[in-house]
């Protein structure tokens, strides 16, 4: 079986990989993070009320496309995840960094001042979801396992009302 090369794994977006090749990147990097002891951290991003929005195509592309401005390290990877959420991953942050990676993204967000005026907040929000989790070798907790958590972590802030972050640094002893 022949690996395909980098560029037929991105998407015309910023170099953002397909939904396919951020589950290779994911798979990779929790084992590279099992052999090298260094974190990986996921977020969740669900733009806020997106039903209710007049202009959802628009939207979607300028959220995405400022997410990948932010994130545009070699490890970092971002990709669509269903119609009004991004998944993305990067690595070999502190917990404190990647919360303030959140912090940043909500800045972002609220920058692009696009107006919203079927929801509450007028404007375009974001809820996120948040982990970071560094891998052992002789692991229990798996990759699945962490987005999954990243998942939960969304809906808790999306049920918050919107606008929000969600995030928890998982750790050997908190399993």
């Amino acid at each position: 079986m022949s690996r395909r090369s980098d560029t037929e794994n991105l998407s015309p977006h910023h170099g953002v990989v397909t939904q396919s090749a951020f589950i290779e990147l994911l798979a990779s990097h929790w084992q590279n993070a099992q052999k090298a002891q260094y974190s990986l951290s996921l977020f969740v991003i669900d733009i806020d009320h997106f039903n209710h929005l007049t202009d959802k195509a628009s939207i979607s592309h300028q959220v995405f496309e400022t997410l990948g401005q932010l994130f545009h390290r070699k490890t970092d990877a971002l990709t669509r995840f269903g119609r009004n959420k991004i998944l993305l991953m990067t690595t070999e942050l502190s917990f404190k960094e990647a919360s303030l990676l959140a912090q940043r993204i909500h800045q972002a967000i609220q920058a692009l001042a696009l107006t919203a005026p079927q929801t509450s907040a007028g404007q375009v929000t974001v809820s996120i979801g948040h982990t970071t989790y560094t891998p052992a070798q002789e692991d229990d907790f798996g990759v699945l396992d962490q987005l999954s958590e990243t998942l939960k972590h969304q809906q808790a802030a999306s049920d918050q009302g919107g606008n929000t972050s969600h995030t928890r640094l998982y750790s050997q002893i908190l399993k």
